[in-house]
């Protein structure tokens, strides 16, 4: 296991871990495996919405973009699915790691037409993916600061770009 949102997982692992940092407020708190000495992290995604987000652990270490992407496109599990598109638009806004080009070409070859994948399960994917990662939204995400006119309107066409190709997956 490499991530989980499942409440009674966590509160398992968070019995088992030692404890080594916490932020105010209990944002994120930082775990080590006795087992393995491998080091996790719980966190809240969506925090800054009602209730605070929900509560997700993840291994601190072998979680990258490509990662994130193959998991979230060969799982069936819907939770895995969503979590995984929401861990990566967490790390964009975390850790400024850029998601959106590698997601929607991989998005596209995967929903290509060739492929015909237009069953329910698959439409359930697409949905979670987009509305989790956020891939739909075209707000520039970037710092602007230090950037000239010209920068700033390219990094806007890219968000902008990315925003309508996923609309036209939504389309199938």
């Amino acid at each position: 296991m490499i991530f989980t949102s499942d409440i009674e997982i966590i509160k398992k692992l968070e019995l088992k871990f030692i404890r080594i940092d916490k932020t105010e407020f209990d944002w994120t708190t930082e775990y080590i495996n006795p087992e393995d000495d491998s080091k996790w992290l719980k966190l809240r995604l969506r925090s800054e919405y009602h209730g605070g987000g929900y509560p997700v652990m993840m291994k601190k270490t072998g979680i990258s973009t490509d990662f994130l992407i193959k998991i979230i496109l060969s799982s069936d599990n819907i939770e895995q699915i969503s979590v995984g598109s929401a861990l990566l638009e967490y790390f964009e806004s975390s850790d400024r790691i850029e998601f959106r080009t590698k997601l929607i070409d991989s998005l596209e070859k995967h929903y290509s037409i060739e492929n015909n994948r237009t069953d329910e399960f698959e439409k359930l994917r697409l949905q979670s993916i987009i509305e989790n990662s956020t891939i739909y939204d075209d707000t520039n995400r970037r710092e602007i600061v230090g950037k000239n006119d010209a920068e700033i309107t390219a990094d806007y066409y890219y968000f902008k770009k990315i925003a309508e190709r996923t609309e036209k997956l939504q389309e199938l």
